[in-house]
């Protein structure tokens, strides 16, 4: 039923809602199961452009989120079986992996459609899937020959936890004010930061001369291969063209001379060069051509001769290099120091700044380009007898055939090798505006998608503006021949607990939108903590959160409910501090409209089939103002809609349905409806039957399934009979200008007027009865 009603109708008009969000999709059961409470705000688009009639894509995706799953699936495995993803191998970990997807991605999807989206199902895809992983390929290839993919050594920040280079947006910077003692994943003791040590360098043939330096980081003295100061610090002038001596190795090291990374009125003026593990000394040993020695490995220990150290934690040798620094004699104070540490925001480990050969993509052109209008490809390592080679291809006979002619080979006088290095998630994520309908084999949009991209909306967070939608816009403009992926983006709030805390696993904050929309006892809400991550500390602490917070579980709301509460909230603004409450509301509000409708729909039984223009003249003066109000009230839902202020719409359509509809109208009706006179009873039954019918539709997206029910099984027969509107989300939305004639200020003013004399004479009544409760009512 719902397939056949996606079917287009108005073939020349078309909004591609692509907004299922394909990174956040994956990431959302393992992370916020919140999250995909914002997909019905866009349902809620989507619908109201299927009411008028547009053709509305909305493809449903799954992203393999690559450095999350990969996270998650870990810490199972070391939770369950006390496994790591190398004891199992890589094979078998991928077998992990893909259980993993199939488990979530079915209960994602099924998330969503309980959430009640629409969704084009016989499009949905997966980033790993086949046509998926071809357009990654074909996009690295292609970005590649273009000069805008190349691999270099560079400064990355690696995570040991997650043994991965990240990008910059995946660190969180953790200010500093004072001394700080952090936990971090895999150590029993935290570690101090916020302490910047001072020690000594002996200035080379001068013994009773030193140079004082401050680090944060003693750890890295042993990949020291200079020191630097400022070419114009008076303090330091007769350093310049000398050296120091290494105190561990004895090796003499230059000073030299950087007006770009020394400042002379920070610490002692004097700066330790250690290229290998900081970016701006990296930077600095460029300039100067400097060696560039790693004496910290992938995991984060310590590479080195001196036994004492060697194949230390970072973290333990830096307290240990202290000692030896105070056995020399060399080591002189700690100070306090203002600093800002730098945390993987996955695993919540320290970044270490790491100097690895990398793939990288060339942004400043593609960048300027945008804003003016991991999945590997086929990545072979050459290895023959003399030197390391690089060549980029689509397939093994691709590179095969590419090495010969590049390097003038023979066949088999060489060797090929996939390179096992993985690209970023967000790369395949930002090709799915195109890769999610026809991928382009050259920089043009293919002639069948032509009339769906560029998208008309993309509805995303914050959040990943930079991780996502920026990606996005370079990538795809630049695949497509200078096309932008979408003409509008829609950034919604973020979701956090009512006292305004960010919902995250790790504080047992997270709301399922299922146990919401259909109640969960406290026992079971409690046990859903058990099934995660948490840290034993942090689960007690959440269970008795929990405990206070929903001491009786979570009632059942619905999901109408739900998504009515959402649309309310967008008026707070960049944040929405979720409260249960307000949801409980408005499933009073769901079963005030369901019972209104039940009441009046008897009322109307007879309703004669005649347009309700013929039946003007009959109307009184509370039929003509009610569909005044109703006039007003389409135009504010239509125009909160169409400027994405869905708490507008929601607003204006429940204070229409409430306080006028039910509260003045059907009031007023009654004697009517009761009354002998034919013509205005029947007036009264076409305004009171229009008036319900469009409060449904104007309600519908935003809350679809009591509006369905009421209008499918009642509204529909009593005036759609013989009609060709089968269901409520393909029925005509209200059109403001249609609405327009309706528009009667003077019925307004009148109807006014006998509401304030109401208003006046119940006030009067009530002071009267506080005043004076036992006196006598005169008649």
């Amino acid at each position: 039923m719902i397939r056949r009603l996606l079917q287009p109708r108005r073939p020349t008009r078309f909004l591609r809602s692509y907004a299922s969000l394909p990174e956040p999709l994956k990431r959302r059961v393992l992370e916020t199961p919140m999250e995909p409470t914002y997909d019905p705000l866009l349902d809620a688009i989507a619908r109201w452009h299927r009411m008028r009639g547009f053709d509305v894509r909305w493809i449903p995706g799954l992203d393999h989120a690559g450095i999350a799953t990969q996270s998650v699936v870990e810490k199972k495995l070391m939770r369950e079986q006390q496994l790591t993803r190398h004891d199992i191998g890589r094979d078998a970990f991928l077998g992990h992996v893909e259980a993993w997807y199939e488990t979530y991605g079915s209960r994602i999807l099924g998330q969503l459609d309980r959430l009640g989206a629409v969704l084009n199902h016989d499009h949905k895809f997966f980033t790993l899937d086949g046509p998926r992983s071809a357009a990654v390929v074909d996009a690295f290839v292609r970005l590649h020959e273009k000069g805008l993919i190349y691999r270099h050594r560079r400064m990355v920040n690696w995570c040991p936890t997650l043994q991965t280079a990240i990008s910059d947006i995946e660190v969180d910077a953790v200010p500093l004010t004072k001394r700080t003692l952090l936990p971090l994943p895999g150590r029993q003791a935290p570690v101090e930061f916020g302490v910047m040590y001072r020690f000594r360098y002996q200035v080379a043939d001068a013994d009773d001369l030193f140079v004082e330096i401050d680090t944060t980081r003693p750890e890295t003295i042993l990949g020291d291969v200079a020191v630097a100061v400022h070419p114009d610090d008076d303090r330091y002038t007769h350093l310049h063209g000398r050296s120091v001596l290494h105190p561990f190795s004895g090796a003499r090291l230059p000073v030299v001379c950087d007006a770009v990374l020394v400042n002379p009125e920070l610490g002692t003026g004097v700066v330790k060069i250690t290229p290998a593990h900081d970016a701006n000394d990296f930077a600095c040993a460029q300039r100067h051509g400097l060696p560039e020695p790693i004496v910290i490995d992938l995991d984060c220990k310590m590479v080195t001769d001196i036994p004492s150290l060697s194949g230390l934690d970072r973290f333990d040798a830096r307290l240990q290099m202290v000692e030896l620094l105070r056995e020399k004699g060399l080591f002189v104070d700690t100070l306090d120091h203002p600093t800002t540490v730098s945390i993987c925001s996955r695993s919540g480990n320290v970044i270490e700044p790491y100097l690895m050969p990398q793939w990288f993509i060339k942004c400043e052109d593609m960048a300027a380009r945008s804003a003016a209008v991991p999945r590997w490809s086929y990545v072979a390592k050459l290895s023959t007898t003399t030197d390391d080679k690089w060549v980029v291809a689509r397939s093994i006979d691709d590179a095969t055939a590419t090495a010969m002619t590049l390097y003038d080979l023979s066949p088999g006088s060489f060797t090929l090798e996939q390179d096992e290095d993985v690209l970023d998630t967000w790369f395949s994520s930002a090709l799915l505006p195109l890769s999610s309908l026809e991928w382009p084999t050259d920089d043009r949009v293919p002639e069948s998608i032509r009339h769906l991209y560029p998208m008309s909306l993309l509805e995303t967070g914050s959040d990943i503006l930079f991780f996502w939608v920026a990606r996005m816009s370079m990538l795809c403009t630049e695949l497509s021949g200078g096309t932008q992926p979408f003409k509008a983006v829609w950034l919604h709030p973020m979701v956090r607990d009512k006292a305004g805390r960010k919902m995250s696993k790790s504080l047992g904050n997270v709301i399922d939108p299922l146990h919401v929309i259909g109640g969960i006892d406290l026992p079971t809400l409690l046990d859903g903590l058990h099934q995660g991550n948490l840290d034993p500390k942090e689960r007690a602490r959440a269970e008795k959160e929990l405990k206070k917070e929903f001491p009786n579980g979570l009632p059942s709301c619905g999901t109408d409910a739900l998504r009515l509460t959402l649309a309310s909230y967008l008026s707070q603004g960049r944040q929405i501090n979720m409260d249960l409450q307000r949801v409980v509301a408005s499933r009073h509000f769901c079963n005030k409209m369901w019972n209104a409708l039940r009441y009046a729909l008897p009322l109307v039984q007879t309703t004669s089939s005649s347009s309700l223009e013929s039946h003007a003249p009959s109307m009184s003066l509370a039929d003509r103002w009610i569909l005044s109000r109703l006039a007003d009230a389409v135009t504010k839902v239509h125009d909160g809609y169409g400027t994405f202020k869905l708490a507008t719409s929601a607003n204006a359509a429940q204070r229409f349905f409430i306080q006028e509809l039910c509260d003045v109208y059907i009031e007023f009706s009654k004697p009517v409806l009761y009354h002998e006179d034919a013509h205005a009873k029947e007036a009264a039954k076409a305004t009171l039957t229009t008036a319900l019918d469009t409060s449904l539709r104007l309600l519908h997206p935003i809350m679809p399934f009591v509006t369905e029910e009421l209008w499918y099984d009642d509204l529909r027969t009593q005036r759609l009979q013989g009609g060709s509107e089968h269901s409520l989300m393909t029925a005509a939305f209200p059109d403001p200008a249609q609405w327009a004639r309706w528009v009667d200020r003077d019925a307004e003013a009148s109807m006014q007027a006998v509401l304030d004399v109401m208003h006046a004479v119940r006030s009067l009544r009530h002071t009267r009865k506080t005043l004076a409760p036992d006196a006598s009512t005169v008649e």
